[in-house]
């Protein structure tokens, strides 16, 4: 790697003479006149302006038409621009206005007077003090003319002013630039230091950078790719560009590597010829994984990059498989997605995989592929219970899970409806909630078993809402015995207490192994599952439950309830504040802010604190948490309205709490809520209840900095 400080106008005058050319994979010039006003100023004031990035290599690199008129490309390989495009541009149409590519005129002043660069609008276009920045750039500038012809009188004081102004803008030529010189012949490199130095407020990745490359060679390319794209959305099975170009490159005869597809070779009619058999392999992947394997949409999968190899076999097959390599497919896909095949060096194992799978039938190595599948782990190991521990929901066997419920028709406990896995969002998350709540278990079992896979359950948010804080010896006694078939519950009462939360856990993950078992072909299949008992009391309930049983007898919920209408009357204050608010939050909110809301108050409550709904008086789910000192404290509140649903900040009730008596606590909050896109919280505010939209957390990374801001509020208070 070389790095040289060069004149800047000598950098401006390689690109117009075509030894810097614009590589495909960058981005089209995008700057306004602002920009190209702010650089200008600038270099006037000799701030820095960054660096250029040129990549030299010995290879042929499609490049793309730059913003300017270049001259025929030099007799000698070019360099490519990597980092600098905006830049040198800019200063190109400046410096040489009739090199731009649009034959369009940028009418630049720089105002004498104030020492600003200008673009006039009509009323001031006379103004003589406005000078075209082109005449000042010209190699040989007269500057007393210009001055004279502008009505400056050489006589006066300003006219040495006008004339020092000049010549610093003249100076420009002079400015010098750091120039950094990357020597590679690696596209893969390149394009990962590409993606680096152009953020432009997101990473780039290699797929983006092959799309430009695409787009840049294939007319309708990226409409036609683009159009693939949203019609798998639609569908419900959204995918990412990697895996669609890794089997793009295997059909233009690149390998997987996709980011190989920018070698000069692919060219126009190898993308359209190699674009038309990965859009019907990808198309009947898709219908595969949903008909055979029961995979309802892309979100279920860990790794999407599972699709790459069945779409080479599909292709080979023309959509058909004997029912002996059916099962086979069926049975390594849930392999791969248990076991996270694909972590790591993923490209080497798809290689593998494509090369034992790309074969005519009774040819595919399904030994070596099942073996691969299994990474370290023998391929005649059963999963045991034990492989389930320290496991959460985050664990690729919980996806492997869902779809084993789907395929066993597993219904909701309160309303019997079979699971149902259609979404508008494709990209919803897999909907699921504790058994043995978290509050109340919290003060008796750590965390670890409390979020361990086997506490969860593919259950809606109405049956968590039914549930509230009962453990299952309160509410498996109300539930239709029916509705629990399939969902791996053991059905002894002894282990429905929370003294047995342990035990329960234990159990559970036997019967999820042997249903693990079963989908992968493993000996250790599927064990019975135990009746449910007809009991409608609360049957092995603790002594300390059975002393206040009375309060606590729940009817199943009617069936209006499972319909969507009204809420049933709660038994105690305190559910029927929590029925009110999800209640109103349901009616000015839609499905995705209610899960939103959900997962937000699970977080909470997982980061040790608790909601309280209050009275119910006016609907609001307040996050206490209870601090060192004995005391409670509400940092924030969730409000449903039909204005727009939102989170209040409790500033004023943090003032009174030790922690955040002192102004500099709050300001600390308030600055760490700013970092949330969206949130402007002002400095006068930390006195009061600021508030801000809900729907800002719908992004992700929003919701990641509010959980950030969770976690410091458990360090603090």
């Amino acid at each position: 790697m070389g790095l040289a400080n060069e004149n800047i106008i000598s950098q401006v005058e390689d690109l117009l003479a075509g030894r810097i050319v614009i590589p495909s994979i960058q981005r089209d010039y995008v700057w306004k006149t602002p920009d190209i006003r702010d650089l200008l100023d600038s270099l006037y004031r000799g701030y820095p302006i960054g660096s250029v990035l040129l990549w030299k290599t010995k290879i042929r690199v499609p490049f793309r038409a730059a913003a300017v008129s270049q001259d025929a490309q030099s007799v000698h390989q070019p360099v490519y621009l990597l980092d600098g495009q905006q830049r040198l541009i800019s200063l190109a149409w400046v410096y040489r206005p009739e090199s731009r590519a649009d034959a369009k005129k940028l009418d630049l002043r720089f105002d004498l007077a104030n020492e600003q660069f200008v673009s006039p609008p009509g009323a001031r276009r006379n103004d003589p003090l406005l000078i075209p920045v082109v005449d000042v750039l010209a190699s040989a500038p007269e500057f007393f003319r210009i001055l004279t012809a502008a009505g400056v009188d050489p006589a006066t004081p300003v006219f040495q002013t006008y004339f020092t102004r000049l010549q610093k803008l003249h100076d420009i030529h002079k400015r010098e630039i750091a120039v950094i010189t990357y020597t590679s012949d690696d596209y893969e490199e390149v394009a990962d230091v590409f993606a680096r130095v152009n953020k432009g407020g997101r990473k780039l990745t290699k797929g983006d950078l092959v799309y430009s490359a695409i787009a840049a060679r294939w007319e309708d390319g990226l409409a036609t790719i683009e159009a693939f794209h949203a019609e798998l959305a639609r569908d419900g099975f959204a995918l990412d560009r990697d895996p669609v170009l890794r089997v793009l490159g295997h059909f233009a005869g690149v390998g997987l590597r996709s980011i190989r597809l920018l070698d000069s070779s692919v060219t126009e009619s190898v993308l359209e010829q190699a674009w038309a058999k990965t859009a019907e392999s990808v198309r009947m992947t898709v219908r595969f994984l949903r008909e055979e394997c029961g995979v309802p949409r892309s979100a279920v999968l860990k790794t999407q990059n599972v699709l790459v190899a069945p779409s080479i076999l599909l292709h080979r097959r023309d959509g058909r498989l004997d029912p002996a390599e059916t099962d086979r497919l069926r049975r390594w896909i849930y392999t791969i997605l248990a076991f996270m095949r694909y972590t790591g060096a993923s490209e080497t194992a798809m290689e593998s995989d494509v090369r034992w799978m790309d074969m005519e039938p009774g040819q595919v190595r399904w030994r070596e592929l099942t073996h691969g599948a299994f990474g370290t782990r023998s391929v005649d190991a059963p999963v045991q219970a034990a492989d389930l521990e320290h496991k959460s929901n985050v664990h690729a066997l919980f996806n492997v899970l869902y779809i084993a419920a789907l395929r066993r028709d597993v219904r909701d406990w309160v309303d019997g409806d079979r699971l149902d896995d259609s979404r508008e969002d494709s990209s919803a998350r897999i909907e699921y909630h504790h058994v043995f709540p978290d509050a109340a278990i919290a003060g008796a079992h750590p965390k670890e078993l409390r979020n361990s896979v086997a506490n969860f359950a593919f259950v809606s948010s109405r049956t968590k809402r039914a549930i509230g804080t009962r453990t299952p010896a309160r509410y498996i006694p109300t539930l239709d015995r029916e509705h629990l078939t399939g969902h791996w519950m053991p059905m002894d009462p002894a282990l429905w207490t929370v003294e047995a939360f342990p035990e329960f856990l234990a159990q559970r993950r036997r019967l999820m192994a042997a249903t693990l078992n079963a989908m992968l072909g493993l000996p250790g299949g599927e064990e019975a599952h135990e009746p449910v008992p007809a009991a409608a009391s609360p049957v092995g309930a603790s002594a300390e439950e059975e002393e206040d049983s009375d309060r606590y007898v729940y009817e199943p919920l009617p069936a209006a309830y499972s319909r969507g209408e009204s809420w049933p009357a709660a038994p105690t204050e305190e559910l029927d504040a929590e029925a009110r608010f999800w209640e109103q939050l349901a009616s000015c909110s839609g499905p995705a802010e209610v899960r939103l809301v959900e997962e937000l108050l699970e977080f909470w409550v997982v980061s040790r604190g608790r909601v309280d709904f209050g009275d119910g008086t006016t609907p609001a789910a307040r996050l206490v948490r209870d601090a060192k000192d004995g005391t409670s404290v509400c940092p924030m509140l969730v409000f449903p309205s039909a204005a727009g649903s939102g989170i209040e900040v409790q500033f004023r009730e943090l003032g009174r709490h030790q922690r955040f008596a002192s102004e500099p606590m709050r300001e600390e909050l308030r600055s760490r809520l700013n970092v949330i896109t969206g949130v402007d919280i002002r400095s006068q505010h930390v006195r009061g209840r600021p508030n801000f939209p809900l729907n800002l957390l719908e992004e992700e990374r929003n919701r990641a900095v509010l959980y950030e801001v969770f976690a410091w509020l458990k360090d603090v208070i």
